[in-house]
């Protein structure tokens, strides 16, 4: 897991570093946006 400066866990990876789920927050904690990576299903390119 990797934390922010409050410590608000921003980025979990997995053994290999690789990402698995990213998250962004309001500024009094609620999850605006969270993506989840996977190895079976990885994330759309919307560009």
């Amino acid at each position: 897991m990797h934390t922010d400066q409050l410590g608000s866990v921003r980025l979990i990876t997995d053994s290999s570093s690789a990402r698995v789920t990213r998250r962004a927050y309001k500024p009094f904690g609620e999850i605006t946006r969270e993506n989840t990576w996977s190895i079976l299903h990885p994330p759309e390119d919307k560009g």
